[in-house]
């Protein structure tokens, strides 16, 4: 497979991933928001695309991975710089769509290796084992729901949602980054479990 061209703006050369969402998400706040101090872009789109802010800032301080000063203009504004639009801000388009496309990326691996499995099917759970030389216990489970968890700091907001599809609709990336984990029903009783713990049976 031939590799992906580079995406170039303004001498800047925008990151794949969540490194290049969070940019993206960056220029719209900035857009959305002409003089925005620094400081609160970067804790807005580290939260957003779920990076760790604390080795975010190469996002908003100049430097040679920074899109700082090519994808936007920066002033002081008192003791703080503020964050302008320029000629290239809008260049980099809709961040939703760059952060779907790592979210899914991230999910699609393990969901496609368990059978593609949505709520409604019956699935083999693989219990945890207490060492490598015990006996894999397997018990068949229903899959309820995907539990999906969205994070802002110290701050998580769960849901249920019932379908793979909840991934491809845009307007569930405006608050951010999430994950899906499926809830079984075993025993009487719903558990969250990871997506490699279970396996969709054969119809």
């Amino acid at each position: 497979m031939a590799r992906k061209p580079a995406e170039i703006v303004n001498g800047y050369k925008v990151p794949g991933g969540r490194g290049g969402a969070a940019v993206a998400k960056a220029c719209q706040l900035i857009i959305q928001n002409p003089g925005i101090k620094q400081g609160d872009v970067l804790d807005t789109v580290a939260y957003w695309a779920k990076l760790n802010h604390s080795t975010a800032n190469w996002i908003t301080s100049p430097g040679s991975k920074s899109p700082a000063e090519l994808l936007w203009s920066r002033q002081k504004v008192g003791r703080a710089f503020g964050c302008f639009p320029n000629e290239h801000t809008h260049l980099l388009g809709d961040p939703r769509l760059r952060l779907r496309a790592e979210v899914i990326r991230e999910f699609d691996g393990d969901w496609k290796i368990a059978g593609s499995p949505n709520p409604g099917d019956l699935v083999s759970y693989f219990r945890p084992r207490w060492d490598e030389h015990s006996k894999q216990e397997v018990e068949l489970a229903l899959l309820v729901s995907f539990v999906k968890t969205t994070h802002r700091g110290s701050v998580y907001k769960e849901e249920q949602v019932f379908s793979r599809g909840h991934l491809d609709d845009l307007d569930n990336y405006a608050e951010g980054s999430f994950w899906l984990t499926p809830q079984i029903k075993i025993d009487g009783a719903l558990h969250a479990v990871p997506m490699a713990r279970i396996r969709k049976e054969a119809a």
